[in-house]
């Protein structure tokens, strides 16, 4: 019995030394997203997409290697897209614009070369929920539309962040699509910058 004793408390104090190590936040912060111009686009036109405003927000899990090294996992709501300045037949200016939901899934490594400042990098999922695009000027605008988005976006990121005492965190990401954003054309990547603030609990 001592030993079923002993057993218990040892492993109730393993369990909770690495509960210390979990914690959890909250942060949300602007998108300025576009994607790469299609393989149907290059062929037809010489300007680039532009980037979009968007926003994101959503949950973190973080788990503490040691003083230097952690591993944060996100589960993100991010409204990505790209918008065009296109020009009709009558020379009318037209704004076309896409809109991209996602739900993300990020994970980082997170090296801290100072107590607060931070470097991460990471893989990224992300489940595509709707994509919609919006006409917005004057003109006879004949715009090519696939048919066929891609449901999976995969991505690499980098990204530079801060974590103040009081629990408060600035960060910036670069998130770089590796597959295209729809199945029946090439060359079409996600490509997003995001800013965002967080607290963790």
């Amino acid at each position: 019995m001592k030993k079923i004793v002993i057993t218990f408390l040892m492993a109730t104090a393993v369990i909770s030394v690495k509960a210390q190590n979990f914690h959890f936040g909250i942060k949300t912060g602007i998108n300025l997203s576009k994607e790469t111009k299609t393989e149907v686009e290059r062929q037809v036109q010489d300007f680039d997409k532009e980037f979009r405003k968007g926003f994101h927000i959503g949950g973190i899990v973080t788990y503490s290697i040691n003083k230097q090294w952690e591993l944060e996992g996100n589960l993100m709501y991010s409204q990505q897209g790209y918008k065009e300045h296109l020009f009709s037949i009558e020379n009318n200016r037209t704004i076309y614009s896409i809109r991209s939901n996602y739900i993300n899934l990020p994970i980082a490594i997170k090296y801290y070369p100072l107590e607060h400042l931070y470097i991460e990098m990471g893989p990224q999922i992300g489940f595509l929920i709707s994509k919609k695009h919006k006409i917005q000027g004057e003109g006879n605008i004949t715009k090519y539309i696939p048919l066929k988005p891609n449901h999976i976006d995969l991505s690499l990121f980098c990204g530079l962040g801060y974590k103040f005492s009081n629990n408060i965190l600035l960060e910036a990401r670069y998130i770089h699509g590796i597959n295209n954003t729809y199945k029946n054309v090439a060359l079409s990547q996600n490509r997003n910058i995001q800013i965002s603030i967080g607290y963790m609990f």
